[in-house]
């Protein structure tokens, strides 16, 4: 007789339905992959207090879902992006909740070895809310393109997709600038005064300190809850220490560089837009804008550049130098043919 291959078929089990957060189970056996969902827990932890504008964010983003659906969009997707502690994850976990409060199942997908079944077996599940923690990690740019489905939802699921990534560059192109795959792109990028003032005042750290947090907070990027909350808990020991005494014993040696960005190259990366592959850089000669060490800015803060073009090569630099040295000779009123 034919000897035939087996040929592996991934195996979905039912999906519950329960309301509630599972995690991914994938079991090997026998040539055959068995995907299946295990609870993990009820709901997941929320901030007892929300700072800034978090419910804000919140609140527009689950009515926007809701707004579609009966439009008829069934399926929504966001992304949350910025650095690690600025609240990606407790913005994620309330609207996790709210969900779960409006009868779905939520799934987390977190430090997993990403594939093709993989994607087939997200694509079958319904009324679900899908929290794709560090994406880029998870899913190179091949399965991300390999996703477009689902984020087009050609199977008609009702689902709501929530991508969180530290970094903006590991999502692929096809999903930015596309609100059809992804409606909102949420920058969590770094926690803004009143926001910091209103931390303060919440966990009782004195004026004097608060005044050392803001100046602080106004020479670097990404100034976190993280290193609120590791402040606010040293302060709630030691009381009459400075920000500096802190400093010497915390685990944010960030905050004793008292200097902006050092930022001493400007780039423009080219990527081959199938390979990724980086193909061309061109440097760009830059001067600082705004170079005030303790210049507040309101909506967060950033150092302004002004950029004066192409970074020239020194041979670049000769030949502009003699074009240059030509044209004013010509000034002065030589015989040459303009």
């Amino acid at each position: 007789g034919l000897i035939t291959d087996m040929v592996p078929i991934p195996r979905f089990e039912k999906q519950p339905t329960k309301p509630a957060i599972y995690k991914l189970k994938i079991k090997n056996d026998h040539n055959n992959t068995t995907f299946s969902l295990v609870k993990d827990f009820d709901r997941l932890p929320e901030p007892l207090v929300r700072f800034g504008n978090l419910d804000k964010i919140v609140n527009r983003t689950w009515n926007t879902y809701t707004k579609m659906k009966e439009k008829g969009k069934k399926s929504f997707a966001i992304a949350a992006t910025g650095y690690k502690g600025m609240g990606k994850t407790d913005f994620t976990s309330i609207l996790a909740n709210k969900a779960i409060d409006n009868g779905m199942i939520v799934v987390m997908i977190t430090e997993i070895k990403a594939s093709i079944e993989l994607v087939k077996y997200l694509s079958t599940l319904d009324n679900v809310f899908l929290i794709y923690d560090e994406f880029g990690k998870n899913f190179n740019w091949q399965l991300q393109e390999k996703m477009l489905t689902m984020f087009n939802n050609l199977e008609g699921r009702n689902r709501f997709m929530a991508i969180t990534e530290n970094r903006l560059s590991d999502i692929s192109d096809l999903f930015l600038d596309r609100p059809g795959r992804i409606h909102y792109l949420l920058e969590f990028e770094t926690t803004d005064n009143e926001t910091i003032e209103e931390y303060c005042k919440h966990h009782n750290i004195s004026e004097k300190l608060t005044k050392e947090i803001l100046v602080s907070a106004s020479k670097i990027a990404n100034f976190s809850f993280d290193f609120l909350k590791g402040i606010e808990e040293e302060h709630s020991i030691y009381p009459d220490d400075t920000l500096e005494e802190m400093l010497k014993y915390l685990n944010l040696k960030k905050l004793q560089n008292n200097r902006y960005l050092d930022i001493y190259k400007i780039e423009k990366v080219i990527r081959d837009r199938k390979t990724k592959q980086i193909t061309d850089r061109i440097e760009y000669e830059f001067k600082y804008k705004d170079f005030i060490k303790e210049k507040v800015f309101k909506s967060g803060r950033y150092v302004y550049l002004e950029l004066n073009g192409k970074k020239l090569t020194e041979e670049e630099k000769a030949k502009a130098e003699e074009e240059k040295k030509k044209a004013t000779s010509c000034d002065m009123g030589c015989d040459c043919e303009a």
